[in-house]
């Protein structure tokens, strides 16, 4: 796992030769094993390594191709590199991914790309022909940013890294359309970010640039992996076959030449990951799971538990409100753009606590989109019920005038096109902003609608739809994102087994009953997980490691309100209308709760905009 960082310009190269060291310092965290650069032409190319496969100087990137044509910088792991490396009948230098990729692209093309099987993103450079061609993998796990000016080309693993090379080169503005996604999801997603002239690269795509011209080729879409027929025609059947691909992919992801373990929170995706771990492993699997010290809800001890039972070495960290509190500013800064998934914080804290023992974990990251695991597909099922559509006018007033706890209920009912539902009961999940909300909230252009497209293969019911816009967005631009940069910050490779392709497009395909039966999600994942772990481990409502946010912003994080939200610093920014923020904080401070993750949003937005200098003085 490793950082990228480079340019191709046919126009700019004088101006860019100042930029390669402060370049790879921006992301010296992902990869502080080692840093190599190659410069010829039009092109730089910057990499940091961390190293997992073949840790030897050998296998330092950037690596040339043995006839000397291509030079490739590579982030991420291949897990089916083997297999690859046999079918290609040529003596390999290392024990090293890079090599196979590499050499599998000089002999067979970019179309090479389709067999792997893992996370990836790659820029590899034609010398001969003077072309930079740029890969991102299928689901978009590594993530790549992009920037064009003229011939130049700008590319690198984080948002930082771009803006340091472009300053001098072009001008970046703040992509206000962004900001209403922003509010509505609590993320920007591809290809947006928050600056108008830079790019997430789509994930399953291909770039091609040179002195021509940008061009772009998609080799990969989910869209696809919808068939027809479904994957199994029984229980019994199901859940063989997806024993068989938990075994697989996970096997295949334990392949590291470094220490290595598990995240295992206690819940039923990460108890499985590691389950299995610890089932096809010849000695006891390190785990990892966090709590928080003076926390009702704290999960550790089942963690604990579960880790006795299957016999690995466990590590718990209990941390204080404090050592939370502590990072609030650090994980503000660290995602580049604005971000609000609170959820990063237990993942940061967990990472930093892994990262003192192993190099690389395996998580448990996709088995509630893949199985169904989320509120959110109940309630798409409900609003889509007969005698709910029919009525949908007569519940927000209701509602309105109850306890606070179904107040917040009320704007799921709230009237939405049929194509921005799955974004709208997303959004409502999660207490963020509706778009009628945002509309008066903010006096910005665009839209916080995003495309959904239900032109598959078969038909999927409300709840499936909900799922599918999960695969599409929430998981690749939010909790994919998460991971990334809470786990590259301190210097740790995580690796999602339950999003293997293979086991990907199985999940997809399942009847519905079997991902979610009557009241039970993730159903058959669960009955696969019983095979290892009592069920008796699992009979409790799902809570893992969260931040008390809620609280929080009403005691110990009241200075952010206070700092960021006030009408002073809202001047500085006219198209926040600042009246209507002093009202959701006063309802807010007035025992409207569910309306801590607006004001969170605010915050984050706003925090954003004053450490990057973008004031309207």
């Amino acid at each position: 796992m490793c950082g990228l960082v480079g340019f191709i310009s046919f126009d700019k190269r004088e101006q860019l030769q100042q930029h390669p060291p402060g370049a790879l310092a921006c992301i010296r965290h992902r990869g502080p094993d080692a840093r190599g650069e190659f410069a010829e032409g039009p092109v730089w190319l910057g990499h940091a390594r961390l190293s997992i496969l073949d840790p030897t100087a050998a296998a330092n990137q950037p690596m040339q191709s043995r006839c000397g044509r291509w030079v490739l910088i590579y982030n991420g792991e291949l897990y089916n590199f083997k297999e690859l490396a046999s079918q290609l009948d040529v003596p390999l230098q290392t024990q090293s991914d890079t090599e196979v990729l590499l050499e599998g692209i000089a002999r067979r093309g970019m179309d090479f790309v389709k067999q792997c099987r893992g996370m990836f993103a790659f820029a590899l450079y034609d010398r001969q022909q003077q072309v930079l061609h740029l890969c991102r993998d299928q689901l978009g796990i590594k993530p790549l940013f992009i920037a064009q000016t003229g011939k130049t080309l700008l590319f690198a693993s984080e948002l930082k890294a771009i803006t340091g090379m472009a300053a001098g080169l072009m001008d970046l503005s703040l992509n206000l359309e962004s900001i209403k996604k922003f509010l509505h999801l609590g993320y920007i997603p591809r290809p947006a970010t928050i600056y108008r002239e830079v790019e997430k690269m789509a994930q399953g795509s291909l770039l091609q640039f040179s002195a021509a011209g940008l061009q772009r080729q998609t080799y990969w879409r989910l869209e696809d992996v919808v068939r027809a027929e479904v994957s199994a025609s029984s229980e019994g059947e199901a859940k063989q076959a997806l024993k068989g691909l938990l075994q697989c992919a996970i096997g295949s992801q334990m392949i590291s030449d470094v220490p290595f373990g598990s995240l295992l929170s206690g819940g039923i995706d990460s108890s499985l990951v590691t389950a299995v771990a610890q089932s096809v492993s010849a000695s006891p699997v390190n785990t990892f799971s966090v709590g928080l010290e003076n926390k009702q809800a704290d999960e550790s001890r089942y963690a604990a538990e579960i880790a006795r039972t299957l016999g690995t070495q466990h590590h718990t960290l209990m941390v204080s409100p404090k050592e939370c509190l502590d990072i609030v500013e650090e994980l503000l800064g660290l995602y580049d753009e604005p971000y609000a998934d609170s959820s990063a914080f237990p993942t940061y804290l967990v990472a930093r606590f892994a990262s003192r023992h192993v190099k690389m974990v395996l998580a448990g990251d996709g088995g509630d989109e893949l199985f169904m695991g989320y509120g959110m597909y109940t309630w798409a099922s409900r609003l889509a019920h007969p005698a709910i559509r029919h009525t949908k006018a007569l519940w927000p007033p209701l509602l309105k005038r109850m306890s606070p706890t179904y107040q917040r209920a009320a704007t799921l009912f709230e009237p939405v096109a049929a194509q921005d539902l799955p974004a709208h009961i997303f959004s409502q999940e999660q207490y963020f902003f509706t778009a009628a909300e945002i509309e008066a909230l903010v006096d910005l252009p665009g839209s916080s609608a995003l495309p959904y497209t239900n032109a598959l293969a078969r038909s999927l019911s409300p709840a499936e739809q909900q799922a599918f816009f999960d695969l599409q967005y929430y998981l690749p631009d939010d909790l994919l994102v998460k991971v990334d940069r809470a786990s590259m910050a301190n210097s740790l490779e995580v690796r999602p087994p339950l999003l293997d392709l293979r086991l990907l497009e199985f999940a997809v395909n399942l009847p519905e009953d079997l991902r979610k039966r009557g009241g039970t999600t993730k159903y058959l994942l669960k009955e696969v997980l019983y095979d290892y772990v009592p069920r008796r481990f699992f009979d409790r409502p799902k809570r893992g490691f969260s931040i008390p946010l809620q609280q929080w912003l009403k005691g110990e994080l009241r200075y952010l309100l206070s700092d960021y939200l006030n009408p002073e610093v809202l001047k500085r920014y006219p198209f926040i209308d600042s009246q209507k923020v002093q009202a959701y904080l006063q309802a807010y401070l007035g025992g409207k709760d569910y309306l801590y993750n607006r004001l969170w949003l605010l915050v984050v937005l706003v925090y954003w905009l004053e450490n990057h200098n973008h004031a309207k003085t």
